[in-house]
């Protein structure tokens, strides 16, 4: 079995015709199949690229409602930030405070040289108590990144629960220079976070943050990673962080794609003719209610094994259900069409 990311996975934007998509399961994720070359006019041992879409859609009769939150704002409060930074990072807390629900939870963490808890974890219906924790934030010293992502990680667990998404926001506008700073480094402790439920999303204010560092620690951290190009457009990306956080609707998802030897004979990675197998697992990450994602592969042809109405490739999508916590599945069996058709193969 050969393990690609969805980032390295080609994905195809050509006009084709959809397969009929697989029923709502679980959770409402849909599953569905297109082809993006004409079948028939493929000549044996060609590859036929296909693409796979994911979708996570309302369900019937209402929508179960946005996950509940674990929230940690975990702040630079470097020499750096002193001034205009910090005074828009406080109007946006303000902002994303209004945005919570009075059941979501909330915790803030500030970093220089030295890391503060300012806020412990309070259900956000404490809003003078919040309002009055943003207003000590004040800036200078250095900026202990690895100490404050810890300390943050920390302050979750201390509410952790299997029904509520546990998330870090982190806003910082300069480079780690205390404890450990490289990406790398960085990275491995939010894989570490991301196995244990935390996940991780980034916002770099100005033009001196450490924008690679950023964007490693988002995308290990399976969230989203932003860029505020001014202290004033700080409010807005939080909004769009919060927005996004309550649109959650399933985690660390993963497709398997398999096929059997009545099929095709191999699969392939669409970057790469040599890679073949009999199945290959795509990491996706983090769905979205409303927003597909697509991940896009080769299947070679083996003329002899195409038998009309068999299976194609079946379709399997793992992923953790952020309303509940439990691990959910998502099974679909794609088919030939049937002879006599007027589909594309």
């Amino acid at each position: 079995m050969h393990r690609f990311s969805i980032g390295k996975c080609a994905l195809f934007f050509l006009l084709a015709v959809w397969f009929p998509s697989a029923p709502a399961f679980a959770n409402q994720v849909e599953l569905s199949l297109k082809t993006l070359a004409p079948f028939r006019s493929l000549e044996k041992e060609q590859a036929l690229p296909l693409e796979i879409g994911i979708s996570l859609t309302q369900a019937e009769g209402g929508h179960p409602g946005p996950p509940r939150l674990n929230l940690c704002f975990l702040i630079d409060t470097s020499a750096s930030m002193e001034g205009a930074p910090l005074l828009g990072t406080k109007v946006a807390l303000r902002a994303a405070i209004a945005q919570l629900r009075p059941d979501d939870v909330v915790c803030i963490v500030s970093f220089s040289s030295m890391v503060a808890t300012i806020l412990p974890p309070v259900l956000v219906k404490e809003r003078v108590r919040i309002e009055q924790a943003i207003d000590t934030l004040t800036a200078g010293g250095g900026t202990a990144l690895f100490a404050g992502l810890a300390k943050g990680a920390e302050q979750l667990r201390r509410h952790a629960h299997e029904e509520r998404l546990s998330h870090l926001v982190l806003l910082s506008d300069s480079h780690a220079d205390i404890g450990p700073n490289s990406p790398a480094q960085l990275g491995r402790l939010s894989v570490s976070l991301r196995k244990s439920g935390i996940g991780i999303s980034t916002i770099g204010v100005g033009d001196s943050f450490n924008a690679e560092l950023m964007l490693e620690l988002a995308r290990t951290g399976g969230g989203r990673s932003y860029a505020a190009a001014t202290p004033e457009g700080i409010a807005s990306v939080i909004q769009s962080e919060v927005e996004a956080l309550f649109r959650t609707g399933a985690i660390d998802f993963e497709l398997t794609l398999n096929f059997g030897d009545s099929t095709f004979g191999s699969l392939v990675a669409a970057e790469s003719a040599a890679a073949a197998s009999s199945a290959l697992t795509v990491a996706v990450g983090t769905l979205q209610v409303g927003k597909a994602e697509k991940v896009g592969f080769l299947l070679r042809r083996d003329q002899k094994h195409f038998e009309p109405g068999g299976v194609l490739v079946e379709a399997i999508g793992t992923f953790r259900n952020p309303r509940t916590g439990r691990l959910e599945e998502v099974k679909t069996m794609f088919h030939y069409p049937l002879s006599g058709t007027t589909e594309p193969f």
